[in-house]
């Protein structure tokens, strides 16, 4: 079953709804497979982020936090970024009541990969790990919650992983510092940081806009 399960999970097939479908009541059904329980998990989690049922797929990471947390990090990435996307999309629709909710679930994923990164150091690539911090920050930044993401932003850029990614993940931490500055009413910290960023970044990219 978790074989077959995979297979549908493989990106193209378009096979999810079916993947997760064989696996509900796997427990149940399986109550003498332990040692089968954190793949069966992992492979509904995937089912589940595919078909963007994402709370669904949170209370299931939940459990899968319990059964095998030595490899649930990227399973918590990868479902970060789901949420992240998805919160984006509701941006360029103007949703802003589904993008706060979604703010809000990818702000528990991002505490729960801080916490799980304590736990685990370095089990995750440090480019990866700035990456998802990137979409925790901007998480934050939805919910107007600026003091903290300032905090996580100046955090990641005062480590060691910052060096580990290139210019343009850079430039959007500083970006996302400056979005911080200004909410907290911090103009005069914040304009400088926009002005500097504005002639290195491509004309008309995403981040030539948000610095102008």
């Amino acid at each position: 079953i978790l074989a077959v399960a995979e297979l549908l999970n493989q990106p193209g097939l378009e096979a999810s709804q079916e993947a997760a479908g064989l696996l509900e009541d796997f427990d149940k059904r399986f109550v003498g497979c332990p040692d089968l329980r954190g793949s069966a998990l992992w492979q509904r989690i995937v089912s589940l982020r595919q078909l963007k049922r994402l709370q669904e797929a949170r209370i299931v990471l939940d459990q899968y936090l319990t059964t095998d947390p030595d490899r649930a990090g990227l399973t918590i990435v990868g479902l970060l970024k789901a949420v992240y996307d998805e919160m984006q999309s509701a941006l360029r629709r103007d949703d802003k009541i589904t993008a706060l909710s979604l703010a809000t679930q990818a702000i528990s994923l991002g505490e729960s990969l801080l916490d799980w990164t304590r736990s685990h150091p370095g089990k995750i690539a440090p480019a990866n790990l700035v990456v998802a911090q990137m979409w925790y920050v901007a998480a934050l930044l939805q919910a107007d919650r600026f003091a903290e993401a300032l905090a996580l932003v100046e955090r990641v850029q005062r480590g060691e992983d910052a060096s580990s990614v290139g210019v343009g993940a850079r430039i959007e931490l500083q970006l996302a510092r400056a979005d911080a500055l200004l909410g907290l009413n911090r103009a005069a910290e914040a304009l400088p940081i926009y002005t500097e960023l504005w002639p290195q970044v491509a004309e008309a990219s995403d981040a030539w806009w948000h610095a102008l």
